[in-house]
C-alpha cells in the first residue's frame, strides 16, 4: 500500500527521479550509527551460542531445562520491552 501512494503520488507525498539517487554521506552514517547495535547482537549471539555448546556437552535435559526456562523469561520480557521503548520514543 506504501508503495502504490509512493509511487502514485499524492497532494502530500510525492516520489520522483530526482529523490532516488544514493547519498554516500548518509549511508555512511546510518552504517556508523548502526555499527553499536550489530556489535551487541554479536555479543549476545556469541554468548547464547558458547552456553548452548556448555550445555549440550552435559546433557539433552539441561538443553531443553534452558530453552524452556529462556523462552518463559522472553514470554514475560517482551511487554516490558515494548513498554519501555515505547517510553523511551515518548523522551525522544
Amino acid at each position: 500500500m506504501q508503495l502504490w501512494i509512493l509511487v502514485r503520488g499524492s497532494e502530500h507525498l510525492r516520489l520522483g527521479r530526482a529523490s532516488l539517487r544514493w547519498h554516500g554521506a548518509t549511508l555512511v552514517q546510518i552504517v556508523r550509527t548502526s555499527l553499536g547495535g550489530i556489535g551487541q547482537m554479536i555479543v549476545s549471539m556469541t554468548a547464547w551460542i558458547f552456553l548452548m555448546r556448555i550445555l549440550v556437552s552435559v546433557s539433552t535435559e539441561a538443553v531443553a531445562g534452558a530453552t524452556i526456562t529462556i523462552r518463559i523469561m522472553m514470554f514475560t520480557l517482551m511487554p516490558a520491552w515494548g513498554m519501555s521503548n515505547a517510553a523511551a520514543t515518548l523522551v525522544g
